[in-house]
């Protein structure tokens, strides 16, 4: 029998929450001062849930965090989860707390209309279990300051000071993640990139503006001292542009702090040829590396708002899901002109049959239907031309943390 669970409301609840936490990773919190934060908060408004997971004796034992956030998907503004703090008390593991956090969450998630979870794992197999997969890969880029020296900045350039408004910088954001799945529409609360003043912490915040005033890029950046050389990296925390043209402008003003800075360490959307565009490429080098793990909540929701093939096409898609079977079944898709017609249960013979874990990387875009054949479990038995239409690699960019 799983433990009993609950969303954690009170001062007490949500002190018990971070006592959890500090255990469960090692850290230090202040229980008096915490404790009267919370009390003096307690009728404000949250902007996220706590869960907790309790023994026998109804203390709370296991605990979790999951973040309210707004993100693209293929073309869409959807409900997600970004869990955090999923901690249990040593004496209190192995005991079916977290997941029975996790069942109760997705639950309510799935009930609300909550199209996917995202978390960052300590370990992706045992996320895996809850039906999270790798639906995103982070690419760095690091250029050497002398690569930007073809580039010329002719924008007029601003720095914003700890306390200005950040409406420049909103304004270029939300131009620039349209199309790119699982961007977030940051509220003002998760601006955490833009969080520091430049004098005191040394967070430079640059916007970019065109010949009528308006913006039309910017770039956040902290130093780093350079380990072997002299000199800082710019390592930037969030960069947005409107069109090819003002990325070249930033990195034209790159180059500005080439007396102080030796290389600039920054990640851009994969369809910037960023070694094409630096005249010398040994000047620069990528690292990918594995970037958080995602699920599918709702598998009916995610069919219907995916996009399609302009031309009208059918087909059959089996999901099987372990974890939260209400999404377990076949689905007949009708679509055309871009979008879904029809999305509805049904016995008709399959043409695709995938777990939770392949059909969250497929909707996402992470992979295309080619790309499932190296993997275990996916199996096409029939109607590939339209599969492979409707499954495709897609735009991605997600950098935010949480």
């Amino acid at each position: 029998m799983e433990p009993k669970v609950k969303k954690l409301v009170t001062p007490e609840e949500i002190l018990a929450h971070d006592m959890t936490s500090a255990v469960g990773f090692v850290s230090s919190t202040d229980i008096d001062e915490r404790l009267k934060v919370y009390q003096e908060a307690k009728d404000k408004p949250r902007r996220d849930d706590l869960w907790g997971a309790m023994d026998e004796n109804e203390d709370i034992c296991a605990t979790m965090t999951n973040n309210i956030y707004s993100v693209e998907f293929d073309g869409h503004i959807v409900a997600a989860g970004g869990v955090g703090g999923v901690s249990s008390l040593p004496e209190f593991r192995s005991k079916g707390g977290i997941r029975a956090i996790f069942r109760e969450q997705f639950r309510e998630m799935y009930q609300k209309g909550f199209l996917l979870s995202y978390l960052f794992p300590f370990s992706h197999p045992y996320y895996r279990q809850f039906g999270y997969e790798l639906c995103c890969t982070q690419a760095s880029w690091q250029i050497e300051i002398d690569a930007f020296q073809s580039f010329a900045c002719t924008m007029d350039v601003y720095m914003c000071r700890k306390d200005d408004p950040l409406d420049d910088l909103k304004t270029v954001h939300a131009e620039f993640i349209k199309g790119k799945n699982l961007a977030i529409h940051r509220r003002d609360d998760q601006w955490w990139a833009a969080k520091g003043d430049p004098f005191k912490d040394r967070v430079y915040k640059y916007v970019f503006c065109g010949e009528d005033g308006l913006p039309r890029a910017y770039v956040i950046f902290v130093p780093k001292p350079m380990e072997k050389e002299h000199g800082y990296l710019a390592e930037v925390r969030d960069l947005a542009y409107l069109t090819p043209d003002d990325l070249r402008q930033v990195f034209g003003f790159f180059y500005r702090l080439r007396a102080q800075y030796r290389a600039v360490r920054l990640e851009l959307p994969e369809d910037v040829p960023v070694s094409a565009m630096i005249p010398e490429p040994y000047e620069c080098s990528q690292l990918v590396s594995p970037h958080g793990q995602m699920r599918i909540i709702c598998v009916q929701k995610a069919l219907e708002l995916m996009r399609y093939p302009e031309e009208a096409g059918r087909f059959t898609i089996q999901v099987s899901d372990a974890f939260l079977p209400e999404n377990n079944g076949t689905y007949a898709v009708s679509f055309a002109d871009g979008q879904a017609l029809s999305v509805e249960l049904t016995e008709e013979e399959l043409d695709l049959s995938v777990t939770i874990q392949r059909f969250s990387q497929l909707a996402v875009g992470f992979v295309e239907l080619a790309q499932t054949e190296y993997l275990s479990d996916v199996s096409v038995h029939g109607n590939r031309d339209v599969l492979e239409k409707v499954f495709v690699r897609k735009q991605m960019f997600f950098t935010d943390h949480f």
